[in-house]
């Protein structure tokens, strides 16, 4: 008679351990997770394949959009008040961190498995793509390619954009 009770506790829980052991470096506390909605990854130039190592780059480029100064900093600075939480970029998509006015931060993922990592940790490649990449005083836009710690399993590569509010 009990049996048929906990079944369903039995599978949650299946699923809940095979999902730890299938994405070990995902913060399991959602609270402690950024809630960004994630869009497929656009083509961006010089994309490394995955397994390849990707060298830090920037490249100012506005073939995927401008975003304006102004709400670009208010959108930096929300990820310096959520720099304890972590943002997840699910593989072969971008998640938009922070948008404000048409304006945007994403972080993107070419690579096969999601990457976790502390907020903080995009808060200086923002600033750099920020602070490099702005037309007459008005825009900034760009993309910055680099390495980073996925959780705390290793280093992976990723992509942070600054752009508006959808990639095209």
């Amino acid at each position: 008679m009990l049996r048929g009770k906990f079944r369903p506790a039995w599978v949650i829980l299946a699923i809940t351990v095979c999902e730890a052991l299938a994405y070990p470096n995902i913060a399991r506390d959602a609270s402690m997770v950024l809630d960004s909605p994630n869009f497929p990854a656009p083509a961006l130039e010089g994309t490394a394949a995955p397994g390849k190592r990707a060298f830090e780059s920037l490249k100012c480029d506005f073939s995927h959009g401008l975003a304006y100064i102004d709400p670009t900093a208010v959108n930096i600075d929300h990820l310096r008040d959520e720099k304890d939480a972590y943002c997840l970029a699910r593989a072969g998509n971008c998640a938009r961190l922070s948008y404000l006015n048409d304006s945007s931060i994403w972080f993107c993922n070419y690579n096969l498995d999601h990457i976790s990592t502390k907020c903080e940790n995009l808060i200086k490649p923002a600033q750099t793509v920020y602070q490099s990449c702005q037309i007459a005083s008005q825009y900034t836009y760009g993309y910055l390619r680099s390495k980073i710690w996925n959780g705390t399993e290793s280093e992976v590569d990723y992509y942070l954009l600054i752009g508006p509010e959808l990639l095209a």
